[in-house]
């Protein structure tokens, strides 16, 4: 191994992989063995990014722990598994305070990944993940929905971007969501009248110009009998071929209760009843495939948090603060992205990992209209 910036690369191979990565990566197990040397060579490639070869082996460690077969993929358990109880301390204060320059890494990652897998029929996806937290202390935490639990609840919240391609996919970027009322799920399905409301004999007179009719509530505007929704194909799954509902509108959106610009309403009904919806601002004249298509491929993203929280450590930091939160992140991002590169290099370059089976680039060939009673 490479010793330049390893003082001992052998303290790498403390822990093991995921017992599962080779599934994972649809690689040979043989291959598995190569990963730790390959690990330190794509750190190198980030070496300026550091300030000493101190940190680097830190983050060596840290990225190591993140894919390994620990329970808990922590600062802790990473440090004392592979560095020594002495060294818990030090591993926290690299990725809260240390001066190296996570942006810097995060870019040049970026870049390389989006090298390999950027494609013509690419897409880019912005979504949240939350994770649960205790007490008041930590960044951005307050009692908002939380993805996880499917409720309100103490929680934080990440904005994450992903990319996904027939080449690939992976996550890009991610920033803390520090709260604020920023969404609105009401809508008006025509432009409203805007004015002084009329007086209604109590309190003091309206002043200021406001919309005269409410806006809808999605939710409710998803229970319309009258939607004409659509079933689609959207492709093969581990289990055969998926299928959905399908409905788009033209709405006027809702900001700061008033309204907004025209856009697109997209509902989407999977098997299990679920209703999801996005709002698009693409052309009135886009063709209906397209929606669907980028509809289908937010599900990359959400593929990516499951895996990231499943055997990534993504939720399994413990730090409070701002800076803390995103160098987990960058260094959680940029173990996908090393992953990426293996399953491209000794796998079967599929878009897809063999152990989840998601479903394969979208068909439209089964797209028929159901009636609803």
């Amino acid at each position: 191994m490479n010793s330049d910036f390893c003082k001992d690369p052998m303290l790498l191979e403390r822990i093991g992989w995921d017992p599962n990565i080779a599934a994972r990566l649809s690689i040979n197990p043989e291959d598995v063995s190569k990963l730790t040397q390959k690990l330190i060579d794509h750190v190198n490639k980030f070496a300026d990014c550091f300030k000493n070869k101190e940190q680097i082996f830190n983050a060596l460690a840290y990225l190591k722990g993140l894919a390994s077969d620990l329970n808990a993929k922590s600062i802790e358990p990473i440090a004392i598994k592979i560095l020594g109880e002495t060294k818990v301390r030090a591993l926290q204060h690299f990725i809260t305070s240390s001066p190296w320059d996570a942006k810097k890494v995060l870019d040049r990652s970026k870049e390389d990944v989006l090298h390999n897998i950027a494609a013509n029929n690419g897409m880019a996806t912005i979504d949240s993940s939350e994770v649960p937290k205790k007490g008041k202390h930590s960044a951005g935490v307050q009692r908002q929905y939380c993805g996880n639990l499917g409720k309100v609840e103490n929680c934080q919240s990440g904005v994450f971007l992903g990319y996904a391609s027939d080449r690939g996919y992976t996550l890009l970027n991610a920033k803390l969501y520090m709260p604020e009322e920023w969404f609105s799920e009401t809508v008006w399905l025509k432009r409203p009248a805007i004015g002084i409301p009329a007086y209604k004999g109590r309190g003091p007179r309206p002043t200021k110009e406001k919309p005269l009719t409410d806006p809808i509530q999605v939710c409710e505007l998803a229970k319309d009998p009258t939607l004409p929704w659509e079933t689609v194909n959207l492709g093969e799954g581990a289990k055969g071929p998926i299928f959905a509902e399908v409905v788009r509108l033209r709405v006027i959106e809702c900001r700061d209760g008033m309204p907004g610009p025209e856009c697109w309403l997209f509902l989407r009904k999977n098997a299990d009843g679920k209703i999801k919806y996005a709002f698009s601002n693409a052309p009135v004249d886009i063709p209906m495939e397209e929606l669907i298509r980028a509809s289908s491929m937010r599900w990359f993203i959400e593929q990516l948090f499951q895996e990231g929280k499943g055997y990534l450590g993504m939720d399994s930091y413990e730090v409070r603060s701002y800076p803390g939160w995103h160098r987990h992140m960058t260094l959680v991002i940029l173990i996908m992205h090393f992953l990426l590169g293996v399953r491209r290099e000794f796998g079967e370059k599929k878009l897809y990992n063999a152990a989840s089976g998601p479903p394969a680039p979208v068909c439209f060939s089964e797209r028929r209209s159901v009636r609803h009673h």
